[in-house]
């Protein structure tokens, strides 16, 4: 990546979510494709911010760029900001309905998970099957670090115990939440119906990135209302 493409991230991690976070979408949009410092952003009336339709390119292209991003240069909570508040809506002014999710879809958005790694329903078995009942207790503070990691092993089975490992075990528990979450009413919740094991499992992942001080990834399908539900 060269200095021209790490220092745009950064502008778009900045209005997104850091220092001068722009929280209006029409207006993110605006900063993001226009290059517009957000202090500059009195300088515009309404209509002045209005994004033409000739902007189509600039506007997949912005989507594509923050998409793709590495957590690590862009965050998903940047992403989310940049993709969905920011050029979705926009872009379903001047597509179909069939286009937009046909680009969406190719260009999901980059959250490190890599599936297949580990098989999450099978790990979830097995730390059931050897840990039947997990509380907070059990596994919270340093002298239950040792219970802590006894869980995440058996739930990676052969795969070696490891901050990578760990974080895909997390993320794969979050792809699982957020399929089962799909069609549910607006009061269900996923936790309710996720398979025996999630708590132990979703608690060791987290303490033990913690511990690390590996900031724990987000799953790119989960919105920012699932994310509070899945971490609760």
């Amino acid at each position: 990546m060269n200095t021209d493409q790490v220092t745009e991230l950064q502008r778009l991690h900045d209005i997104s979510t850091g220092l001068h976070w722009v929280n209006d979408g029409e207006d993110l949009l605006f900063c993001c494709i226009n290059n517009i410092d957000p202090k500059d952003l009195c300088l515009y009336d309404t209509e002045s911010k209005k994004i033409p339709v000739d902007r189509l390119n600039d506007v997949l292209t912005l989507y594509t760029i923050a998409a793709a991003a590495s957590v690590e240069d862009l965050p998903i909570l940047a992403k989310q900001r940049i993709c969905y508040e920011a050029c979705e809506p926009w872009l379903s002014t001047v597509m179909s309905n069939d286009e937009l999710e046909k680009f969406m879809v190719e260009h999901r958005l980059n959250d490190g998970f890599t599936p297949g790694v580990t098989d999450i329903e099978a790990a979830l078995d097995r730390v059931h099957t050897l840990y039947p009942t997990v509380t907070y207790e059990m596994l919270d503070g340093k002298q239950n670090e040792s219970s802590n990691d006894k869980i995440l092993q058996v739930a990676l089975g052969d795969l070696k115990l490891n901050a990578a490992n760990v974080q895909q075990v997390y993320l794969a528990l979050q792809d699982l939440f957020s399929k089962l979450d799909k069609g549910l009413e607006i009061d269900q919740s996923a936790l309710e119906i996720m398979p025996a094991g999630f708590y132990g499992l979703r608690l060791a992942c987290q303490n033990y990135l913690r511990r690390n001080e590996v900031k724990w990834l987000d799953h790119g399908d989960l919105s920012i209302r699932q994310q509070v539900v899945f971490t609760s």
